[in-house]
């Protein structure tokens, strides 16, 4: 699977396990601060174990067609 992101911080937690890391301390980062959304990185890092993913940063706000639909389309679903 091919994840696009304009967050550095979702790629890089992954890419660079440091989600896995808060997991295994508990949801607690290496500063000692709690991880945020731990149910949310619980839900995809159950996703990672089961799929190939592969992350790719794309700069926010920068004129990406695909990036631009994305960000539309949760920003419409937040009212839900």
């Amino acid at each position: 699977m091919e994840l696009y992101s304009d967050s550095k911080y979702v790629t890089d937690a992954l890419s660079k396990g440091w989600a896995i890391n808060w997991q295994k301390r508990g949801w607690v980062k290496a500063d000692k601060n709690p991880a945020l959304n731990p149910d949310l990185w619980e839900r995809l890092l159950n996703l990672c174990e089961t799929h190939s993913v592969r992350t790719h940063w794309v700069r926010g706000h920068a004129d990406n067609a695909f990036n631009n639909r994305c960000d539309a389309l949760a920003v419409a679903a937040v009212p839900k």
